[in-house]
């Protein structure tokens, strides 16, 4: 919220180029934003697909600090219906300053082979991994994956 400056008896008695420098706004700081999105699908004539995406943004606040994020995801489907769903994603904080840097790394992968599930989890804090998991199920009767 702007707030306005209070009307001294000074710059009443100046008028109104003074009451103009008052309103000025204040000086911005250096933000930025940047977003970058690419896609593409490759369809083959025996009915198989990849579907790829990549999502990028990178954003610079007024202190200084640097945010980056990064979402890969790969989609592919064999004429058989076999179905692989990747998501790979990277997030790094920056704050202003040398080697503070913050990142988080994350992998998500979904295999239907043959009627068979599996899913694949992993997480990543600073080059450190905090989850691990595989689940295998057969998938339910109905539901295309």
């Amino acid at each position: 919220m702007r707030q306005l400056p209070i009307l001294t008896a000074a710059v009443l008695a100046l008028g109104i180029p003074a009451l103009a420098h008052a309103l000025e706004a204040p000086a911005r700081a250096d933000i930025s934003t940047n977003t970058k999105v690419e896609t593409k699908v490759d369809q083959k004539a025996d009915g198989s697909y990849t579907e790829k995406r990549t999502d990028e943004s990178t954003s610079k606040n007024a202190s200084g600090t640097e945010t980056r994020d990064t979402t890969k995801t790969t989609v592919e489907e064999t004429a058989k219906g076999d179905v692989t769903k990747t998501v790979e994603t990277h997030s790094a904080v920056d704050p202003k300053g040398l080697m503070n840097e913050k990142s988080t790394d994350s992998t998500y992968k979904e295999e239907v082979k043959d009627g068979k599930r599996t899913v694949r989890r992993v997480n990543k804090v600073d080059g450190k991994t905090t989850l691990d998991v595989k689940e295998e199920a057969e998938p339910t009767v109905g539901i295309k994956h």
